[in-house]
């Protein structure tokens, strides 16, 4: 569910790409893998790029690892001579390459170099770091700010042609293999930072034995870390969730792509054992682009989910969102007609299936998810049941008003601040029931501006880092799929929801609060006449229903539960009693 709330402080500047870049004189082929740096020395955003001949045609990715970003597809990739052209759709600002090897990026009127060289090029020795110290190579885990924030971090050192090269993970953050410049190191210590980041993060570190430790810093801000070398072969903890499945497992997968009005979407159906016809769930995830495993925060939900309930004998899909893995089109132009097309796209496909009884298929929503699936069963009798995990039952800017609320204060803000972010959402819900689109733009950015203006000294950014931070702020708002979010109630759908409905909330939930949205839930499926619904709240429940201290989003990452056992056993026998042994 979307947090319309202050700029993270440590947010980087979003890069979308479109525009050019220009290879060298010499005419080198221009497929493969390029690495580089936009604004080395300023920013020092590390991109990949990778283009690759297609029959006739080229085709295109780009990672940007400091933003979690793998694999954006690259759009109409043209190659003409020494020129290659290529872009991504949905980025404010025009981000663009224009040059040679070195050249200038553009985005939103601000300019900065970028540099690119064939990937494994890149010059090593005393110019790409330090000289390797066999007392660091391997593999490290450990705590940012133990017993402070706790944040889990893994750090790899390894040897390239002499030098020593760096990667950090922050699963909290699902940022991986970021690479890291190593300034200085010796037998007894250590200096790393994470370039890329706004404020410079640095680690400086004392070695004793097998225990790296020392102080981090960033924008002024100071916190200890303490990391242990893992034994070879080991698999970090930080990496590993207790719950989530291996293989081998005792059912089939099977990889699935069906269409939405031209749009192909891509997802994993798991089969029980035997031949069916099976009854079907069909996952759909929260808010923001998310992948069919809905992986967020070091955790995969959905897949935790999918696997307890095949286990159970039913048949499970779970997608990617548009946008996103293997699903074409753009989220955040999609509406909710849209996005309801695609559920009934998936309800189509399994009932299509022999090995699915048309019958029992249902949907599976969490959070933002939660409003999607009532409104399809809405639109659909083809539809069986509903399961809401974190579904709101009210209006989305009475979800947005107390969720800001209980996040500001868990953060400290002050009243004053607090009332001027309720009235700031206010203010935007009544721009868009008029379309106001310039008006929504004109009003995220002076908010924006107005919280960057009110962040202390040290944590101020630079013009770059401030108008991208902006842009993306401005671009995550003024589009079609938040304007539908928005403007959406589901009351009116839910007062006519007839089919089977389990709906459970965690109650320290501070996203989609239960004391907001549980009474509402029973109330309107009462007002329905439906004969067969449950409402549960778990005690001690966040909105990931992972057990939790205060339900806070930065706890997520730093507990070591999915979803909690007692949710898995509703859910499963919620539905095995009413569907899986009856036709």
């Amino acid at each position: 569910m979307t947090c319309h709330c202050r700029p993270l402080k440590n947010a980087v500047a979003v890069l979308t790409l479109a525009g050019l870049a220009t290879f060298a004189t010499a005419q080198p082929d221009p497929a493969g893998r390029w690495e580089g740096t936009i604004g080395p020395g300023v920013i020092d955003l590390g991109i990949v790029v990778v283009l690759e001949p297609d029959a006739g045609t080229w085709t295109g990715s780009i990672d940007i690892p400091v933003q979690g970003a793998v694999e954006l597809p690259l759009r109409d990739v043209i190659v003409e001579g020494t020129r290659v052209r290529f872009a991504i759709d949905g980025v404010p600002g025009d981000p663009t390459f224009d040059g040679l090897l070195e050249g200038t990026f553009v985005q939103g009127g601000q300019e900065l170099t970028f540099e690119l060289t064939r990937f494994g090029e890149r010059a090593v020795g005393p110019a790409a770091g330090p000289a390797a110290e066999p007392a660091y190579l391997g593999q490290w885990e450990g705590l940012l700010g133990p017993g402070v924030i706790d944040l889990a971090v893994i750090v790899r050192f390894s040897e390239q042609e002499g030098t020593l090269i760096g990667h950090i993970d922050i699963p909290l953050q699902s940022l991986e293999n970021l690479p890291l410049e190593i300034r200085e190191v010796g037998p007894e210590g250590i200096t790393f930072a994470i370039p890329g980041i706004p404020g410079d993060p640095t680690f400086v570190g004392s070695l004793e034995g097998d225990t790296l430790s020392g102080d981090f810093t960033q924008a002024g801000s100071g916190l200890t870390f303490e990391l242990t070398r893992l034994a070879e072969g080991e698999v970090p903890t930080g990496l590993v969730r207790p719950q989530e499945p291996l293989p081998p497992f005792p059912y089939q997968q099977e990889e699935v792509v069906y269409l939405n009005e031209g749009v192909e979407l891509a997802g994993t159906l798991t089969l029980p054992e035997g031949p069916g016809p099976h009854p079907a769930v069909i996952m759909i995830t929260g808010s923001g682009p998310q992948d069919r495993d809905e992986a967020l925060a070091g955790h995969k939900p959905f897949l935790v989910v999918a696997d307890a309930l095949t286990r159970a004998g039913f048949a499970v899909l779970r997608s990617d969102d548009r946008g996103v893995g293997g699903s074409g089109g753009d989220l955040a132009q999609a509406t909710y007609d849209d996005l309801v097309g695609d559920l009934l796209s998936a309800v189509a496909l399994l009932r299509s299936r022999s090995d699915i009884d048309p019958g029992r298929v249902g949907l599976f929503g969490h959070s933002e998810g939660g409003l999607l699936a009532p409104l399809a069963a809405d639109r659909s009798s083809d539809v069986a049941f509903v399961v809401l995990m974190a579904g709101p039952a009210v209006s989305s800017l009475e979800v947005l008003k107390i969720q800001n609320l209980l996040i500001y204060r868990l953060a400290g803000a002050d009243e004053a601040t607090i009332e001027d972010q309720l009235a700031y959402l206010d203010d935007l819900y009544e721009l868009m029931v008029r379309g106001d689109l310039a008006g929504v733009e004109e009003l995220v950015r002076d908010q924006v501006e107005e919280q960057l203006e009110a962040l202390p000294a040290e944590q101020r950014l630079d013009p770059v880092e401030r108008q991208a931070i902006i842009a993306a702020q401005v671009a995550s708002v003024a589009t079609p799929a938040f304007r539908s979010f928005m403007l959406y109630d589901p009351q009116p759908v839910l007062r006519r929801l007839t089919v089977p409905v389990l709906a459970f909330y965690g109650k320290l939930d501070i996203q989609v609060p239960a004391v907001q949205s549980a009474g509402r839930m029973s109330g309107a499926l009462r007002v329905a006449g439906n004969s067969d619904y449950t409402v549960e709240v778990f005690d001690g429940l966040n909105h990931l229903m992972q057990p939790a201290i205060t339900g806070a989003i930065e706890e997520y990452g730093q507990i070591e539960t999915t979803i909690a056992p007692e949710v898995l056993e509703l859910v499963i026998d919620w539905l095995t009693s009413r569907f899986l042994d009856r036709p």
